[in-house]
């Protein structure tokens, strides 16, 4: 291991006996990463947890992660929750991310879009590439949010193209969102300008069937 992670586990392992909030969650990361200790799940949630009760957003979105895919403790979605709640209340954006994922399909907490699109906003302002394609997505294909409900043959890329029956049955399930080609072509974008290659495919798709270019070249507007 690095000496210098070693030091560094050490001078934490100091302060967090103290209660730094600081010391115990990056404790808690070199813990759960096993960088200058050796890897330990169950002491990494005990740190996270005793940073993220003094309200350290970092804290609470890593140990919401640790529930999420039971690290160290028992899975417990609605925990991870609860814990992504605290983050994203304070403005972390991956936990806005990560709760308007969890909306969205309904995991750990009852399906809500309208909540799901509201955070998603908050993380694709923020910068978070996968909330700027999974709202991109949102808006290019209503569709794709209700055919658990409705089986369609395809994804209609616009409303007004759809027979009336598949209309409202949009219009009752995808609700939360007005579909825009503007907005998903913005969102893929900036997805796009950040790696994002599903992002690219799907504004090549855009483009494509506008007629426009369809390949980001990676220059400001």
């Amino acid at each position: 291991m690095p000496r210098d992670a070693k030091k560094a586990v050490a001078c934490w392992t100091r302060a967090a006996e103290f209660g730094d909030m600081d010391a115990q969650y990056n404790l808690g990361v070199m813990y759960a990463k096993g960088r200058g200790v050796e890897r330990n799940e169950a002491k990494a949630v005990e740190l996270l947890a005793l940073a993220a009760e003094k309200g350290d957003a970092n804290a609470q979105l890593n140990l919401g992660i640790m529930y999420a895919k039971g690290r160290g403790v028992e899975k417990d979605e609605t925990k991870a929750f609860m814990l992504w709640a605290q983050a994203a209340e304070q403005g972390h954006a991956s936990a806005q991310y990560n709760l308007g994922a969890m909306y969205a399909t309904g995991r750990g907490v009852d399906k809500d879009l309208s909540r799901a699109v509201h955070l998603y906003h908050q993380a694709a302002t923020q910068g978070v590439v996968q909330a700027q394609y999974s709202l991109g997505l949102m808006y290019q294909y209503v569709v794709i949010y209700c055919t658990l409900m409705f089986p369609v043959t395809s994804c209609v890329p616009y409303l007004s193209e759809c027979n009336p029956v598949i209309s409202r049955r949009l219009n009752r399930y995808g609700k939360s969102v007005e579909q825009s080609t503007d907005m998903a072509v913005d969102l893929f974008t900036r997805a796009a300008r950040q790696g994002h290659a599903k992002a690219q495919q799907h504004l090549d798709q855009i483009m494509g069937s506008s007629g426009g270019g369809s390949q980001f070249d990676g220059s400001e507007s």
